[in-house]
């Protein structure tokens, strides 16, 4: 198991056992994986959680931020496959969504589903904050919350957190320019109501790049803006898990009809 990229979030099963499912989180941008562990702390005890740790930040922070996509997705790459001797299901909040989705495409075949949260679908431009200011990027950061003013108002704070996320940036307007194909395995979307980033129109577009499918069940909306899952822990959990269990008892069933045939034939 590759731990300089990942590490446990779960803190329930060192080794995996007896869990059912290893789901692992991509973070925001700028943000540490960390600032998802509440989330995974009320995940049941059958979830194996990890999460991704991105240069620049966290116990990753001695490593220089990337500022290119594909350097990223191929930092990002061989530790989660190494994570796949169990069924794996990608978790990806805003930017960590279309990472998720990347990850998923580059893995296809190995990962049994993807959860997109907070995150216009990844065949949707974006700003490309390269082009625009600090100040112009700190309003918008501060108009998304998530982040306490009086974080964003910390020269010496700035001067460490700026850099990183505008490396993050970077590489989202980089995952827009990269090919792109529908995945072949489910997705759930899960997004705040008063989130201006993403509507139910592009909600619906992130079920049809997992295969066509379009149960609008599927995606799940909340009170609350970009991070609305900040107080929530407890209700997102519940529905990821419900998902979850739903998603294995597919592929059991699958693998049971599939072993069949087999037989049969």
């Amino acid at each position: 198991m590759n731990n300089m990229v990942y590490y446990q979030l779960s803190n329930k099963r060192p080794d995996g056992v007896q869990t059912r499912v290893r789901l692992v989180l991509f973070g925001f941008a700028g943000g540490r994986i960390a600032s998802l562990k509440a989330l995974a702390s009320k995940l049941p005890s059958w979830v194996d959680v990890w999460g991704a740790e991105y240069p620049g930040r966290g116990f990753r922070g001695k490593a220089d931020p990337l500022n290119s996509a594909q350097q990223l997705l191929d930092d990002l790459t061989p530790g989660l496959r190494a994570m796949c001797d169990q069924p794996v299901v990608l978790l990806g909040y805003s930017m960590g969504a279309n990472i998720a989705y990347r990850l998923g495409m580059n893995l296809s075949g190995q990962v049994l589903g993807v959860i997109a949260v907070s995150a216009p679908p990844p065949d949707q431009r974006r700003i490309d904050w390269r082009k625009h200011s600090d100040l112009r990027l700190l309003e918008h950061l501060e108009s998304l919350g998530g982040i306490p003013i009086e974080i964003l108002s910390c020269q010496a704070i700035m001067d460490i957190f700026l850099p990183v996320v505008r490396a993050d940036l970077a590489c989202c307007s980089d995952l827009d320019c990269l090919a792109l194909q529908p995945l072949d395995c489910p997705i759930l979307v899960m997004h705040g109501s008063a989130d201006r980033m993403i509507s139910l129109t592009e909600m619906s577009r992130w079920l049809q790049l997992g295969g066509g499918r379009t149960d609008l069940s599927l995606c799940k909306v909340y009170p609350g803006g970009h991070f609305f899952h900040q107080g929530e822990e407890a209700k997102v959990a519940l529905d990821i898990a419900d998902w979850l269990s739903k998603l294995l008892s597919t592929d059991d069933l699958a693998n049971e009809t599939a072993a069949s045939f087999s037989i049969t034939t």
